[in-house]
């Protein structure tokens, strides 16, 4: 515990919905990329969903299985590995 990403998990799970509304695909998106990828300052302390978007338009959205959740921000970003 004591990550506050609620806001992270509630932005990459409308995302996903969206998604599956739209192309009637089911995603598992990785709510760790937005912690550990995000430019700003939203992380463990809280953010933006607005935050979680612009981060997926600017470098894309990765599958959970390639950055599994770790509950921190300070884990290292490996979304270009992906």
């Amino acid at each position: 515990g004591g990550c506050g990403s609620c806001w992270d998990f509630a932005a990459t799970g409308a995302f996903e919905a969206a998604y599956l509304i739209a192309e009637d695909t089911v995603l598992d998106l990785s709510e760790q990329q937005v912690l550990s990828c995000n430019d700003g300052e939203s992380g463990c302390g809280g953010g933006w969903m607005s935050d979680a978007y612009n981060l997926f338009i600017s470098h894309g959205a990765i599958d959970e299985p390639c950055m599994p959740y770790g509950a921190s921000d300070a884990i290292p970003c490996t979304q270009d590995n992906c």
